[in-house]
């Protein structure tokens, strides 16, 4: 199922801080609301309804959402579907959401997140949407795994250009890194500050203030699944 061309541009909510909506079974999208923490379902956003049309393209990001929507019910369906996605962003992210919730083995998943980014257009997106995989590791109890997938998205991070994207993906390691511990935050944040701190871009200045803020615990981690 997936939204009418005309419920992609419906009004949404000038002051909801959002995240990428997700699909529910109910056939409304579910937004999340970063300032309040929950997720606000398309009641609140114009009753955006799913169209199943099937002359209506599937996008990648709608079909990221229904994965999303079917990890926590039926992985193994979610996992079928995450492997019909054909752009690796989106894929990353759609395998992510199945290692988080799986029934099965987490890390065998989240290898195949792994696989996808890998095959991402440029070094931002092949490390930021790591955050993904590393959150669902963590989240999964998978501590090791989550480390070694952090030292390798870091590595991906520290060849990005220009600083003010790399400072965005650092930014996306650290919301995951701190779901390890808090050695793994402080060690992206230090990357953050190797490679930006001396930037005067204001996305470098967000990004240090910011993740400053995240490990004296005055704001908390971003949600990567809910």
């Amino acid at each position: 199922m997936q939204p009418t061309r005309q419920s992609a541009t419906r009004r949404h909510p000038a002051d909801l801080v959002v995240l990428p909506p997700i699909c529910l079974p109910s056939g409304q999208l579910a937004y999340f609301d970063q300032r309040a923490d929950r997720p606000v379902t398309s009641a609140r956003c114009d009753q955006i309804k799913f169209d199943c049309n099937p002359r209506v393209r599937m996008t990648a990001t709608i079909q990221r959402d229904k994965v999303a929507a079917l990890a926590k019910q039926n992985p193994q369906k979610a996992l079928a579907e995450a492997r019909r996605i054909a752009d690796p962003w989106f894929q990353a992210q759609a395998y992510s959401w199945v290692a988080r919730f799986t029934d099965g083995d987490p890390i065998a998943v989240a290898k195949q997140a792994a696989k996808a980014s890998a095959k991402c257009a440029d070094e931002f997106k092949r490390a930021a949407v790591r955050s993904w995989e590393i959150a669902a590791l963590a989240e999964r109890g998978e501590l090791r795994a989550a480390r070694s997938a952090l030292d390798s998205a870091l590595t991906r991070a520290a060849k990005i250009t220009p600083k003010s994207s790399q400072a965005e993906a650092l930014t996306l390691l650290l919301h995951a890194a701190i779901r390890i511990d808090e050695k793994a935050a402080r060690k992206v944040a230090q990357e953050l500050q190797t490679h930006c701190g001396a930037d005067s871009h204001w996305r470098c200045k967000r990004a240090l203030k910011n993740g400053n803020r995240l490990l004296e615990r005055a704001t908390q981690p971003r949600p990567f699944f809910w």
